[in-house]
């Protein structure tokens, strides 16, 4: 006796669609590993080898750079996720990734009127203690 058992649920390669929470992660993962490719010295704080030689490019442009991506990809994150649809924590997610964003748009303006000297960390310092702590 041979029995043959069949789903009928089977599901074709592909033919799976991911849950609202599923897409928001798997975008929010990929976009904040484009964002790190950026920096070296964000992945070395993370504690990754790759690009061990390099480091930022701290200019204006740099930055503006940044700033215009940042935007595209908040563009891009209201416009395939429905906010509304999202459950508190994948709001949590969303917001946060929308306020750094504004963070740094709103920043702009002011980016050259910090102080170059003070006890939290300076220009001058940095670089001798991520080369000692990294």
């Amino acid at each position: 006796m041979t029995f043959i058992f069949i789903s009928c649920t089977e599901k074709e390669k592909g033919e799976e669609k991911k849950s609202p929470k599923a897409a928001l992660l798997e975008w929010l993962d990929t976009n904040y590993e484009e964002m790190l490719q950026r920096s070296p010295i964000q992945r070395t704080m993370q504690g990754r080898k790759d690009h061990y030689n390099k480091v930022d490019d701290m200019s204006e442009e740099a930055q503006d750079e940044l700033l215009l991506w940042q935007e595209a990809s908040v563009y891009k994150l209201k416009e395939n996720f429905d906010y509304e649809a999202l459950s508190e924590d994948d709001k949590i997610s969303n917001n946060l990734w929308v306020y750094q964003y504004d963070e740094m748009k709103e920043g702009k303006e002011h980016r050259n009127m910090g102080y170059v000297f003070h006890q939290m960390g300076c220009v001058h310092t940095f670089f001798t203690s991520f080369v000692i702590n990294f």
